[in-house]
Protein backbone atom coordinates (compact mmCIF):
# COMPACT_ATOMS: atom_id res chain seq x y z
CA UNK A 1 0.00 0.00 0.00
CA UNK A 2 1.49 3.26 -0.99
CA UNK A 3 2.30 6.00 1.61
CA UNK A 4 -0.19 8.78 2.01
CA UNK A 5 2.04 10.98 3.34
CA UNK A 6 3.23 13.98 0.91
CA UNK A 7 6.55 15.66 1.95
CA UNK A 8 5.99 19.62 2.76
CA UNK A 9 8.01 20.54 -0.40
CA UNK A 10 5.64 18.83 -3.25
CA UNK A 11 2.45 20.84 -1.55
CA UNK A 12 4.54 23.97 -0.95
CA UNK A 13 5.57 23.24 -5.53
CA UNK A 14 2.63 22.72 -6.43
CA UNK A 15 1.07 25.76 -4.07
CA UNK A 16 3.48 27.99 -6.45
CA UNK A 17 2.80 26.29 -9.89
CA UNK A 18 -0.98 26.60 -8.98
CA UNK A 19 -0.68 30.45 -7.80
CA UNK A 20 1.78 31.58 -11.08
CA UNK A 21 -1.09 30.03 -13.38
CA UNK A 22 -3.87 32.23 -12.00
CA UNK A 23 -2.28 35.16 -11.08
CA UNK A 24 -1.76 36.26 -14.48
CA UNK A 25 -5.52 35.15 -15.36
CA UNK A 26 -6.65 37.43 -11.93
CA UNK A 27 -4.20 40.50 -12.60
CA UNK A 28 -5.61 40.63 -16.17
CA UNK A 29 -9.10 40.49 -14.96
CA UNK A 30 -8.21 43.50 -12.26
CA UNK A 31 -6.31 45.40 -15.33
CA UNK A 32 -9.55 45.31 -17.51
CA UNK A 33 -11.60 46.58 -14.21
CA UNK A 34 -9.05 49.49 -13.99
CA UNK A 35 -8.64 50.45 -17.78
CA UNK A 36 -12.59 51.31 -17.96
CA UNK A 37 -13.30 53.72 -15.36
CA UNK A 38 -16.38 54.78 -16.82
CA UNK A 39 -17.79 51.26 -16.68
CA UNK A 40 -16.58 50.51 -13.32
CA UNK A 41 -18.84 53.88 -12.41
CA UNK A 42 -21.42 53.17 -14.15
CA UNK A 43 -21.84 49.37 -12.73
CA UNK A 44 -21.56 51.25 -9.57
CA UNK A 45 -24.24 54.28 -10.02
CA UNK A 46 -26.99 51.29 -11.16
CA UNK A 47 -26.05 48.91 -8.30
CA UNK A 48 -27.01 51.99 -6.06
CA UNK A 49 -30.71 52.08 -7.93
CA UNK A 50 -29.62 54.70 -10.83
CA UNK A 51 -31.57 54.10 -13.69
CA UNK A 52 -29.40 54.92 -16.60
CA UNK A 53 -32.20 55.57 -19.28
CA UNK A 54 -32.66 58.89 -17.69
CA UNK A 55 -30.18 61.84 -17.84
CA UNK A 56 -27.73 62.97 -15.03
CA UNK A 57 -25.95 65.05 -14.08
CA UNK A 58 -22.01 63.98 -14.01
CA UNK A 59 -19.98 66.39 -12.63
CA UNK A 60 -16.31 65.73 -14.28
CA UNK A 61 -13.24 66.91 -12.59
CA UNK A 62 -10.76 68.40 -14.61
CA UNK A 63 -7.60 69.46 -12.37
CA UNK A 64 -4.77 72.04 -13.85
CA UNK A 65 -1.68 73.90 -12.46
CA UNK A 66 -2.32 77.35 -13.23
CA UNK A 67 -5.73 79.55 -12.63
CA UNK A 68 -5.49 80.82 -16.17
CA UNK A 69 -4.87 77.23 -17.61
CA UNK A 70 -8.75 76.14 -15.91
CA UNK A 71 -9.93 79.37 -16.72
CA UNK A 72 -9.24 78.73 -20.00
CA UNK A 73 -10.60 75.53 -20.28
CA UNK A 74 -13.69 76.58 -18.47
CA UNK A 75 -14.57 78.76 -21.22
CA UNK A 76 -13.62 75.90 -23.98
CA UNK A 77 -16.27 73.76 -22.18
CA UNK A 78 -18.47 76.34 -21.76
CA UNK A 79 -18.68 76.98 -25.30
CA UNK A 80 -19.39 73.27 -26.02
CA UNK A 81 -22.52 73.28 -23.86
CA UNK A 82 -20.96 72.12 -19.79
CA UNK A 83 -21.66 74.30 -16.91
CA UNK A 84 -17.94 75.05 -14.95
CA UNK A 85 -16.88 76.43 -11.67
CA UNK A 86 -13.37 76.94 -11.41
CA UNK A 87 -11.84 77.11 -8.27
CA UNK A 88 -8.26 76.38 -6.31
CA UNK A 89 -7.80 72.68 -4.76
CA UNK A 90 -7.82 72.90 -0.87
CA UNK A 91 -4.00 71.79 -1.24
CA UNK A 92 -3.96 74.91 -2.91
CA UNK A 93 -1.79 73.18 -5.63
CA UNK A 94 -4.00 73.02 -8.56
CA UNK A 95 -7.17 74.65 -9.70
CA UNK A 96 -10.26 72.69 -10.40
CA UNK A 97 -12.35 72.98 -13.42
CA UNK A 98 -15.38 70.61 -12.29
CA UNK A 99 -17.53 70.65 -15.72
CA UNK A 100 -21.35 69.31 -15.79
CA UNK A 101 -23.62 68.49 -18.53
CA UNK A 102 -27.27 66.99 -18.44
CA UNK A 103 -27.01 63.46 -20.00
CA UNK A 104 -27.89 60.32 -20.76
CA UNK A 105 -24.81 58.35 -19.27
CA UNK A 106 -23.08 55.78 -21.88
CA UNK A 107 -19.90 54.34 -21.97
CA UNK A 108 -19.67 55.55 -25.55
CA UNK A 109 -20.47 59.37 -24.39
CA UNK A 110 -18.01 59.08 -21.21
CA UNK A 111 -15.08 57.52 -23.02
CA UNK A 112 -15.58 60.39 -25.49
CA UNK A 113 -15.11 63.14 -23.23
CA UNK A 114 -12.48 61.48 -21.14
CA UNK A 115 -10.88 61.11 -24.27
CA UNK A 116 -11.39 65.37 -25.24
CA UNK A 117 -10.83 66.31 -21.78
CA UNK A 118 -7.12 64.74 -21.85
CA UNK A 119 -6.38 66.23 -25.26
CA UNK A 120 -7.53 69.78 -23.84
CA UNK A 121 -5.45 68.81 -20.69
CA UNK A 122 -2.32 67.96 -21.97
CA UNK A 123 -1.14 71.24 -23.45
CA UNK A 124 -1.54 73.00 -19.62
CA UNK A 125 -0.03 69.95 -18.18
CA UNK A 126 -3.37 68.97 -16.11
CA UNK A 127 -4.85 65.78 -15.07
CA UNK A 128 -8.70 64.31 -15.47
CA UNK A 129 -9.69 62.65 -12.23
CA UNK A 130 -12.96 61.10 -13.59
CA UNK A 131 -16.23 61.58 -12.97
CA UNK A 132 -19.23 61.27 -10.69
CA UNK A 133 -23.10 61.52 -10.53
CA UNK A 134 -26.21 61.52 -8.16
CA UNK A 135 -28.48 58.22 -8.53
CA UNK A 136 -31.31 59.05 -10.33
CA UNK A 137 -34.15 57.14 -10.05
Amino acid sequence: MPDKHVPPFLLISVGIVAAALLAPRLYARWQRRQADPDATTLRQLQQAGSDLTKPHEPEFFLYVPTEAGARKIAGTLTAQGFKTDVHQTESGKDWLCKATKRMVLTKEALAKFRQEFISLLKPFGGDYDGWGAEVVK
